[in-house]
């Protein structure tokens, strides 16, 4: 149906006593437009490029904190969900039933990135005095790794339990043994190495902003460039269960995100 030529019927109904007063009428509207359709509100529909509407994702709140910023949120396998924030540096628990609290308490300003820990707990990295501390399961941490990078953005964790974390403002990416020794693994040469993942087959995928690009990096620390784009910052890496990767880039620090590969 084409929504230049949509025509929607909504009955009025009128409860309770409200009705011993007023005639329930239907109501006609119009839709001249496409912009005059769009201005209407959606709630839980989708609205496709040919104007058709199907039904579409709800969302409930779970847990409202009362701080600023949540940067960033971690599932763990527990069915917990870990939440970093800011601009106290802060993290929350929220657990299946959307009861949730302070869980461990940074002396940074942001918490960026979160991951699950081998054996429980999770890693926690900061900015912008970039560190990872390593949480227990009880709350309790202890600062696990502090390079002389400022911003730590995104941390992976592979099946050897050594802690990958991307860094910014030089683009190293480190490697960080599970007694807490890190090296540099890969210089991106940007100036941010934004976001981290894995393939299926355990390669370590790094994403980067000035330039936005995408790489594929073997165990040995060596580079392959997968995806060189247009846009100045990889924001998030993806893999699905294929083996595809999905990339989201934005145009700026400040932009908003838009799929890229």
């Amino acid at each position: 149906m084409s929504i230049r030529s949509l025509r929607v019927l909504v009955p009025a109904f009128v409860a309770g006593a409200a009705v011993l007063a007023f005639a329930a009428l239907p109501t006609f509207w119009q839709v001249s437009t496409e912009a005059e359709f769009l201005r209407g509100e959606v709630e839980n529909l989708s609205i496709d490029s040919y104007g058709r509407l199907t039904l579409g994702p709800t969302s409930t709140p779970l847990y409202e904190s009362n701080a600023p910023f949540l940067w960033t949120v971690v599932a763990a396998p527990d069915g917990a969900v870990y939440a970093g924030s800011g601009n106290e540096g802060q993290v929350y628990r929220i657990d299946a039933s959307g009861k949730g609290g302070l869980f461990f308490d940074t002396e940074e300003l942001e918490v960026h990135a979160i991951a699950p820990a081998p054996g429980g707990g999770i890693f926690v990295a900061t900015s912008p005095n970039g560190r990872i501390y390593k949480v227990d399961p009880s709350g309790k941490g202890a600062v696990f790794f502090d390079p002389a990078d400022r911003y730590i953005w995104s941390l992976a964790v592979d099946r050897e339990g050594n802690v990958f974390a991307a860094t910014g403002d030089k683009g190293i990416i480190y490697k960080i043994t599970p007694a807490g020794s890190g090296s540099v693994f890969y210089e991106t040469k940007a100036t941010h190495a934004m976001s981290l993942a894995f393939d299926r087959d355990g390669r370590l995928l790094a994403g980067t902003e000035s330039p936005g690009r995408v790489f594929r990096i073997d165990a040995a620390g060596k580079p392959f460039v997968i995806l060189d784009s247009s846009y100045n910052e990889i924001r998030t890496l993806r893999v699905d269960g294929n083996g595809m990767i999905y990339a989201a880039a934005v145009s700026g620090r400040s932009g908003a995100s838009s799929p890229a590969a």
